[in-house]
């Protein structure tokens, strides 16, 4: 069985939240990192999500969430 790597790039990177792949697991695993200070949603999903597809869409979510949120 093949491990991902410990340190692994962001895959994705837009307005503060990061896709990033779960270290150590033995499948592909994505989870979301928030930047401290970036006004989201309290309990936001940030995974792990089993495709990039899967964390792409929960990304979106949560920074237009928060996009509305401070514009309002």
């Amino acid at each position: 069985m093949t491990q991902i790597p410990i340190l692994q790039p962001a895959r994705w990177s837009r307005n503060g939240v990061r896709i990033v792949v779960v270290p150590g697991a033995e499948l592909p695993r994505f989870r979301l990192e928030i930047e401290p200070g970036r006004a989201v949603l309290t309990g936001a999903f940030t995974g792990p999500f089993a495709t990039v597809e899967e964390a792409e869409r929960a990304a979106e979510a949560i920074t237009s969430a928060a996009d509305r949120k401070l514009s309002a």
